[in-house]
Order: C-alpha cells, then structure tokens, then sequence
C-alpha cells in the first residue's frame, strides 16, 4: 500500500472504531448484553454504501438483525440458494479484508479519546467486543460475568467484578492486568499480548492460555486447573502441577526441568525447552511432544500414547 492508501485505510479504521463507540453510548442503560464485532460493522458499511460512517449510530436491533442473517448463511445445506451462496462470498471477502487491515496496522496510534466506559449498564451480563481498535475498556459493571474483548488494541482494561466468569483479552498491547483473584472466574484468555506477569489466580479458574507474551513466571496455578497453555514465553520454571491437569502446553520458554506430572495429564507439550530430563510420564497421557530439548532421558513411553515427537519426528501410534 502506498502512503495515501495508508491514509485512507488508518481513517477508516478509526471511523468504524468511533461508530462502535456511539453504538454502545446509544444503548439503554438496562441493556444485559453487547455484540459488536469490527468485521460484520465492517462488512455491513461496504453492503450499504449509502450509510454515513461517520453519521448517526446504526440501530443496534438493525445490526444484530444482520449478524444473525450472517451466521444463518453460513449454515450447511444441500439446497443453499445461489444468491445466499454469492453472498457469503461476499462478506468472507469483507472480513478477511478486516483481517488483513487489522494486522497490518496493529501499531497504529490510537488516541486516549477512544474509550469505552460501561458504568451506567447496571444490567450488563455480557460483553463482546472483536476487532475495535479502542484505548481502554473501564468501569466494568458488578452484574457482568462473560467479557470478550479480542484484538482490539487495549492499552487498558478497568477494575475486574467479582462475578466475572470468563475472560478472553487476547491480542491486545495489555502490559498488566487488574487483580482476579476475588473473582470467580473459571476462564481466562489473555494470549498475544505484553505482558510481564499474572497477578494471582483465584482458587476457581480451570483454565488459562497466556501463550505469546513476556512472562517470566506463573503464578501459583489453582487445584482445579485442567488446561494451562503457557507456550512462546521466557518462563524458567514452572510452579507445582495440580493434580487435575489435563493439557499442559509449555513449548517454546527456558524451562530446564519439568515438576512432577499428574496422572490425569492427557496432552503434554513441552518442545523448545532446555529440559534434559523427563521423569515418570503419566500412565493416560495421548499426546507427547518434546523435540527441540538436549533431553538425556524422558522415562518409559506409555502405552496410551498416540502422538509422539521426540526429535522433530512426528509418529502417529495409533492402532490400525
């Protein structure tokens, strides 16, 4: 792209961000939930090329009306109408645009005005926002308890509620996050993004991927937690395993041992490590990938194994 293309594609990204903003500020106050997803509104202004971006709000109703529409044409059938089929190329061609642009001006600056603050939603339940370039997100109502707010460039994001339930804030320039632990949220997503460490986790999360970010180290990990997937990070050593683990995803930090692994762990990943020694892999484990390690010995393989990479071969063990 040239530099007046730039331009003209950094206005639009902006413009699709501000009309975002004045959707939500046109909301109820008793809304209990919000969809707003920068690829559909995106998709929805090149349908309706008479619509000013840079006008009034669209009616929220209308937009969801047409999300719906979407995801109804996407649905599998043998008698999918020619000019549903038609449309759906259309709008996964507007959406990989979307795509496009959002990755290539991921470094864009975004002015401090482009805040979204959900204080007076005494309602809210649910939140999701994707792909909305946006500053900070603030003032988190106590009722909310599923926030979603992906790749939209948050340099900032409010205060956690106690109800919390789920978290997804991945692909965001986060360098921190607020505390969670008086929260009870069982979910958290907070992969692709800076950050240095996370704060402590509360006894209910079960789940955590924290993958491509500049952590050193984890927390103390939760007896409940099932799935932890801590790859491409400068992680040195990993804190205890509980004893529920099921998928354990470490590849790519500076490990140099692995704890004790539970019995419960089905999928253990822990390729592009210093670790030179494995010790009693567990008896159910499916998954096994370890290459990329100056390991001098990783046990007995069990015999419920079916994948297994140990030095950059890739064998499939499964019964015929």
């Amino acid at each position: 792209m040239d530099e007046n293309e730039d331009l003209i594609t950094i206005e639009l990204i902006i413009n699709i961000s501000n009309h975002a903003q004045r959707m939500i500020e046109s909301l109820p106050d008793a809304a209990r939930e919000i969809f707003i997803y920068g690829d559909i509104l995106y998709a929805y202004f090149q349908e309706h090329p008479d619509i000013d971006i840079c006008g009034p709000p669209l009616d929220y109703e209308a937009y969801l009306a047409y999300v719906r529409e979407i995801e109804f044409s996407y649905h599998d059938s043998d008698d999918i109408p020619y000019e549903i089929v038609e449309r759906r190329k259309l709008v996964s061609y507007y959406v990989t645009q979307w795509d496009i642009y959002f990755t290539y001006y991921e470094e864009i600056h975004i002015n401090e005005s482009l805040s979204i603050d959900l204080d007076r939603f005494y309602q809210l339940e649910a939140f999701h926002m994707t792909q909305i370039y946006t500053y900070e997100l603030i003032n988190l109502p106590a009722t909310l308890s599923k926030l979603l707010c992906k790749a939209c460039q948050l340099r900032r994001l409010g205060n956690i509620p106690e109800n919390i339930y789920m978290i997804n804030c991945s692909g965001n320039v986060l360098y921190y996050l607020p505390q969670i632990y008086h929260t009870k949220l069982n979910a958290l997503f907070c992969s692709a993004n800076q950050l240095r460490e996370i704060p402590k986790l509360p006894p209910t999360l079960e789940c955590l991927y924290c993958y491509h970010n500049s952590l050193k180290r984890l927390p103390k990990l939760p007896a409940i937690m099932t799935d932890l997937s801590c790859a491409s990070n400068g992680i040195r050593e990993l804190p205890e395993i509980p004893e529920k683990m099921q998928n354990l995803y470490c590849a790519h930090n500076m490990l140099m041992r692995i704890p004790v692994l539970p019995k419960s762990l089905t999928n253990f990943f822990c390729q592009g490590n210093n670790i030179r020694k494995i010790e009693n892999l567990p008896p159910f484990l499916k998954r096994f990938s370890c290459e990329g390690n100056p390991l001098i010995d990783y046990g007995i393989i069990p015999p419920s194994v079916n994948y297994l990479n140990l030095a950059g071969d890739v064998m499939s063990l499964m019964d015929d």
